[in-house]
């Protein structure tokens, strides 16, 4: 299913709540909220198979710093060995690249490298690099305490974030908070919001049941999430822009953060 089609099918879903407003070819093809996976792993598993590959580049940089003594002694003295060795890679470098005429722009930019200076123009790169890594690594660190420190098994975010983002658009354009409830017969959604969610689940090949995600995103609704926008009513004619849902990734990470402190407390 192509994206367009998805598209399609999404409205149709939100169009058992509320009459899809007028578009323009700007915004015909736009998904009614934002489907876009945040920056998080599926599993636990996932998650640490990164953050060691992670830790591994980091050890790594470092070690080529040493070898190629791009990280001098505190005397600023080369170690021994060292520069004969940079000189040696720099004039191998040289040779190899003396008759070759670059074809693309990648060759281009490693000829450019090779004739500066092979060595110490790896040396920025491995800079540059290395301040990459080290800020993963930071952002692991902090995903590690919000989302997989529990010794539970970890919510699915994904779908927690798309029952939020599918609340709040539901919210926005009705007007009243949506609510989820399941039959006695099968324990199956039994309100229209539920069985929407299912559909959404599916569509975006979401692989969870709707009861956990449906109610947590409910829970996280405020009076905020329930007052439709008098300045894009307004402009809606002139201007027609889908009633799109986006989340700051802030927000979510804030209710996920007080729900595993509720959590704790009980």
């Amino acid at each position: 299913m192509d994206e367009k089609e998805l598209n399609q099918r999404l409205w149709e879903i939100t169009g058992r709540f509320f009459k899809r407003g007028p578009t323009s070819f700007l915004t015909e093809d736009m998904a009614p909220f934002d489907t876009k996976k945040p920056n998080l792993h599926d599993s636990k598993a996932e998650f640490m198979a990164e953050k060691e590959l992670v830790e591994k580049g980091l050890s790594h940089i470092d070690a080529l710093f040493d070898i190629l003594n791009l990280r001098s002694d505190q005397e600023g003295t080369p170690a021994r060995g060292s520069v004969a060795l940079n000189m040696a890679l720099d004039k191998g470098a040289r040779q190899a690249n003396r008759d070759r005429v670059p074809e693309h722009i990648y060759q281009m930019i490693q000829k450019c490298a090779v004739d500066g200076g092979l060595t110490l123009s790896t040396l920025w790169i491995l800079v540059a690099l290395n301040a990459q890594f080290f800020q993963r690594n930071r952002e692991l660190i902090d995903q590690e305490a919000i989302y997989w420190s529990s010794p539970n098994r970890a919510p699915n975010h994904y779908a927690r974030i798309i029952a939020l983002r599918f609340a709040k658009l539901i919210a926005r354009e009705t007007g009243k908070k949506p609510t989820f409830g399941t039959a006695r017969d099968g324990g199956h959604p039994s309100t229209e919001f539920g069985r929407a969610l299912e559909d959404v689940f599916k569509l975006l090949e979401i692989k969870a049941t709707v009861k956990g995600p449906a109610s947590w995103a409910i829970g996280q609704l405020t009076d905020e999430d329930l007052q439709r926008s008098v300045f894009g009513n307004a402009l809606a004619g002139a201007y027609p822009m889908p009633p799109t849902s986006s989340l700051d990734p802030h927000e979510f990470t804030n209710a996920l953060s007080l729900d595993r402190k509720k959590a704790s407390e009980e």
